[in-house]
């Protein structure tokens, strides 16, 4: 039975060999992990935090994450993964059809957390899209997407988009994904969390924006490492789909890929049916089922059985759609350091 464990990561965790064994053997970008959860102790004063599980002196399981309070749990909560929402988690002996992310359980009374039990979500499935570039063509790349995915492509030709990837253009990009998030119904990062991202992922960071008639369309915000390019976030105007701007942003995003030899562009999770998930469909990447999974110390009675939205927090989204987007905009940055 894996037993895990809490550690603070510091510069013994980050030397420990049976973990950097793990890592070599697993999908664990260690490194790229430490640094991100330190950012987000940096912006947001969340304590790091690594799980650890062994089995007798072997490591089996690494997941690091950032202390939140959780208003699905009414405590706090160690979300894992939380880098890009692709799991750092992830048991070697599993089907690697599944990735996972993790919330781990705080736990006031034990220090180790020997208990499990696992949540999937009902009737919101999602996936996370992975193109493997190594199956591109370089002299002929369009053979590799859908029939669709070229006739957009051809469509959005026809209009002058213009893309810029230097980040001064940055602050038509935050513009955008303020709105994009009042949309959503969720409060959005102070400026301080990117400008943070881009001091400790300075060499990782690659962003491009689209703009016709020098208007901005679209942007797009990703981490690169080693051989793996890992999608961040996506934001656009209403007029972007008429003009088909974010077909040409992607496909110049693979494009310029390809160049710098990445073999996977991870695109993120959707939800099955959305609009999103049709949208990367027609780029012809894998999908993979996307679990969530809690870890507690002790499986107290009232547990959920499935990670649902909450009636508060649908109430919530309900009216921070609705609110003028000046409250929305000094507000929102205050919310989201409470939140994971």
């Amino acid at each position: 039975m894996t037993q895990l464990k809490i550690f603070d990561i510091n510069e013994s965790f980050e030397k420990d060999l049976e973990l950097a064994k793990f890592r070599n053997s697993s999908q664990v970008h260690l490194s790229l992990e430490v640094r991100w959860v330190k950012m987000i102790e940096r912006t947001y004063g969340k304590k790091a935090k690594a799980v650890v599980g062994y089995e007798g002196e072997k490591v089996t399981y690494l997941s690091l994450g950032n202390f939140f309070h959780s208003s699905s749990f009414g405590r706090k909560v160690l979300i894992c993964g939380a880098f890009l929402d692709y799991g750092a988690g992830i048991h070697l002996d599993h089907d690697d059809t599944f990735l996972h992310r993790h919330k781990i359980m705080e736990s006031r009374h034990e220090k180790y957390l020997t208990k499990a039990i696992q949540l999937e979500a009902k009737g919101n499935f999602q996936s996370i899209a992975i193109m493997d570039l190594t199956l591109i063509d370089n002299e002929y790349p369009e053979r590799f997407i859908s029939s669709r995915a070229r006739n957009d492509l051809k469509r959005s030709l026809k209009n002058e988009i213009v893309i810029e990837k230097d980040l001064k253009f940055f602050p038509d990009f935050y513009d955008m994904y303020k709105r994009k998030m009042k949309e959503f119904g969720t409060p959005h990062h102070e400026l301080k969390f990117f400008e943070n991202m881009f001091e400790d992922f300075s060499n990782e960071i690659r962003f491009s924006i689209a703009y016709v008639s020098n208007c901005p369309a679209t942007a797009s915000l990703d981490l690169q490492i080693g051989k793996n390019r890992y999608h961040l976030y996506s934001v656009s105007n209403s007029f972007a789909p008429n003009v088909g701007a974010g077909d040409f942003l992607f496909w110049d995003g693979v494009k310029s890929a390809l160049i710098e030899g990445v073999e996977k562009y991870w695109l993120g999770r959707s939800v099955a049916g959305s609009g999103v998930e049709f949208f990367k469909r027609k780029w012809n990447p894998s999908f993979f089922g996307y679990l969530e999974t809690v870890y507690t110390s002790n499986l107290r009675a009232g547990m959920p059985v499935a990670l649902q939205v909450s009636p508060k927090s649908r109430l919530f989204v309900g009216v921070w759609k609705r609110i003028p987007d000046s409250v929305s905009n000094a507000m929102g940055p205050t919310i989201r350091r409470l939140i994971p």
